[in-house]
C-alpha cells in the first residue's frame, strides 16, 4: 500500500514540473501495394501501382513530464496509388494519441493509437470506388524520435486494427471486379518544430 501512495505522490510532483508544448510538423508515408482481389477482371484493366506514397502535415500538442511524454497530434494525411492506370487519392484526417518514454536525453520511443477519417477520391474514367466499411478507422502505431533542442524527427511504423475493406465498380455494368484494402501497415517518417 506504501508503494501506491509514493507513486501517486510521485506523480502529482512531476505534474508541477511538467512542460506543455506545441508546434507543427509533416513528412513522408510508405506504404505497401494495395491489396487488391480482383473478382472479375474487365478488359480494359491494367495494373495496380507496387507502392502507395503520400505526405502528412499538422500541429501537435505536448505534455514532458519527467521521463514520459503525453503527444496529441491532429494531421492531414495524403496517399497516391495507381489503379487502372489512373490515381487513386485517398485523404485521410488522423488524430494519433501516443505514450513516450525518454530514454536517453535526445531519444524516445513511443506508442498509441490512431483515429483515422477517410476520404476516398471517386472520380475516374473506369470505376467508382465505394465504401464497404465505416469511415471512421483506428490503429495503432510505435516509434523512435530523436530531440535536437526545438526540432523533432521521428520514425514509427502504423498499422490498421479494423477492416478498411473498398470494392471497385466498373462503370460500364455496374459490376463489382475488385476488392481493396485502402489502410495497411506503413512506415511514417516525420519533422516537427516546436513554436513556443
Amino acid at each position: 500500500m506504501k508503494y501506491w501512495i509514493l507513486t501517486i505522490l510521485l506523480c502529482l510532483t512531476s505534474l508541477g514540473y511538467a512542460q506543455f508544448q506545441w508546434g507543427i510538423q509533416g513528412g513522408l508515408n510508405f506504404s505497401d501495394q494495395l491489396d487488391l482481389s480482383l473478382t472479375e477482371v474487365p478488359d480494359d484493366f491494367q495494373d495496380v501501382s507496387d507502392q502507395k506514397t503520400g505526405w502528412h502535415a499538422g500541429i501537435y500538442g505536448q505534455v514532458n513530464f519527467a521521463v514520459f511524454r503525453l503527444r496529441s497530434e491532429l494531421q492531414y494525411t495524403s496517399t497516391e496509388a495507381t489503379i487502372n492506370n489512373e490515381g487513386l487519392s485517398i485523404q485521410t484526417i488522423d488524430l494519433p494519441l501516443t505514450l513516450g518514454y525518454k530514454f536517453l536525453p535526445p531519444l524516445s520511443v513511443f506508442l498509441g493509437p490512431v483515429f483515422q477519417y477517410q476520404m476516398v477520391d471517386d472520380s475516374f474514367e473506369t470505376f467508382r470506388v465505394e465504401n464497404l466499411e465505416d469511415e471512421v478507422k483506428t490503429g495503432i502505431h510505435l516509434g523512435v524520435r530523436a530531440y535536437f533542442k526545438k526540432v523533432g524527427i521521428n520514425l514509427r511504423y502504423e498499422r490498421p486494427l479494423n477492416s478498411t475493406e473498398q470494392r471497385l465498380v466498373d462503370l460500364n455494368n455496374s459490376d463489382t471486379f475488385a476488392r481493396f484494402n485502402s489502410r495497411e501497415d506503413q512506415w511514417i517518417l516525420g519533422i516537427s518544430i516546436q513554436l513556443n
